[in-house]
């Protein structure tokens, strides 16, 4: 036995164990890591990573040489391309080679699609498990949703087509509805989706300026595995556990991924949430021009009730003063006679009383006395009415109907 081997001899025995033990191919499950292309062949780095701590416990290069490559296209369709992306769990078919230069490769001749698909709809169920544990499934469902949506944070590819499409449904809308659109833009496929929509969420979120009513999280669609991203735990959380209100439009045209069902809205495309902000916004402007007609149609009526109130309260009022004036009318009638019987009366008995006294006065008039033999004795221009006001030797002066007389008093 030799005392030692050079290093190709060893690789030759090796080459030669693996080709012994490995004369099949056999089926692995795997994770693809990295995938790149090559003329006509596919060169891939596998691993396999602990559940538990995320980290490589296995590694290996693979190669799928160009006759496989086409087979497998051929039978995977439209699902190659989600296939042959890093970060997808797949079962292939492999056949260890050992070359003595450049060491060992997996040379794969099959893939099972139905495995990845399986494998991600297994996930899919576990992680909606997980997220209803956590009481995160309706939580950014029960965010009540603004009358007014205004400022609006976009997550989104700035290359999407689907973006492009929601900008045009904006632009053209006919009711010239504007909003403040700000786009944060992401990757909606593959290993980067939780990373990048992280990091935005936390700047939509901490905006000191800026407070936004919904933020939408959309993508123009694609196939199970291009949307893959969107049922996964990272990304739904982030939506379950925003306070703004989060409408998905990713695009699936069957099947609801799990961001979907965390949402407080989802629609199915770009488009859709473009036609919903539309709607939203006139639904409350419909429910305005309601209110205004309602408001309109009660002010109608009341005012028609007052008015109908006022008429009636102005024939009250009328028909009250009418009846007013009538008794009003008939009561000074009815003074108007008494006053003028009164003032009669008084008048007559002021006229006799008037006649009475005037005969009197005529009876007593100082001429009339005279005349009826009467005289009036003065002294010193006053009437002497008592002989004790006379004295011996007083001149007195008599008046007589017919002239006056003088006289002196010589005893008294």
């Amino acid at each position: 036995m030799k005392s030692h081997y050079s290093l190709y001899e060893l690789h030759q025995y090796i080459r030669q164990t693996i080709a012994l033990n490995f004369d099949e191919p056999i089926w692995i499950e795997a994770e693809i890591a990295q995938v790149s292309f090559s003329g006509r062949h596919a060169y891939l780095d596998l691993w396999q990573k602990d559940e538990n701590t995320d980290q490589v416990t296995a590694q290996a290069s693979a190669v799928i040489w160009a006759d496989k490559l086409s087979f497998i296209k051929r039978k995977s369709g439209d699902l190659f391309h989600d296939l042959m992306m890093p970060g997808v769990s797949v079962l292939i078919k492999v056949k260890p080679d050992f070359h003595e230069r450049y060491g060992l490769k997996l040379v794969i001749s099959d893939i099972d699609p139905s495995f990845t698909l399986g494998r991600l709809a297994m996930q899919k169920e576990l992680t909606i498990k997980k997220l209803e544990a956590a009481g995160h499934m309706t939580r950014n469902a029960e965010i009540e949703i603004a009358p007014v949506l205004k400022r609006i944070a976009l997550l989104s590819s700035s290359t999407s087509a689907g973006l492009q499409d929601f900008y045009q449904q904006i632009e053209d809308n006919e009711m010239g509805y504007a909003y403040d659109l700000d786009l944060y833009a992401m990757s909606v496929q593959g290993v980067m989706v939780a990373e990048d929509m992280r990091h935005h969420m936390n700047d939509i979120h901490t905006q000191s300026d800026i407070q936004y009513d919904l933020i939408i999280l959309m993508r123009g669609g694609g196939s199970k595995m291009d949307l893959a991203a969107f049922d996964e735990y990272d990304v739904a959380e982030l939506i379950a556990l925003s306070d703004i209100p989060v409408l998905t439009a990713i695009g699936h045209e069957r099947d609801q991924s799990i961001a979907d069902m965390v949402s407080a809205i989802s629609v199915k495309t770009p488009t859709a949430a473009a036609d919903y902000l539309l709607r939203h916004t006139e639904n409350y402007e419909q429910g305005l021009i309601d209110d205004y007609h309602q408001i309109a149609e009660i002010a109608y009526w009341h005012l028609s009730e007052q008015h109908q109130a006022l008429n009636i309260a102005a024939n009250q009022l009328k028909a009250i003063t009418d009846y007013r004036i009538r008794t009003e009318k008939t009561t000074l009638e009815n003074v108007a006679d008494m006053l003028t019987t009164s003032i009669d009366r008084y008048l007559g008995e002021a006229s006799r009383q008037l006649d009475d006294l005037e005969r009197t006065l005529k009876d007593r008039d100082p001429e009339t006395l005279l005349r009826r033999g009467y005289s009036i004795t003065s002294k010193g221009g006053r009437m002497v009415s008592s002989v004790i006001d006379l004295v011996a030797g007083d001149h007195i002066t008599t008046t007589l109907a017919d002239g006056s007389v003088s006289s002196i008093i010589t005893d008294s």
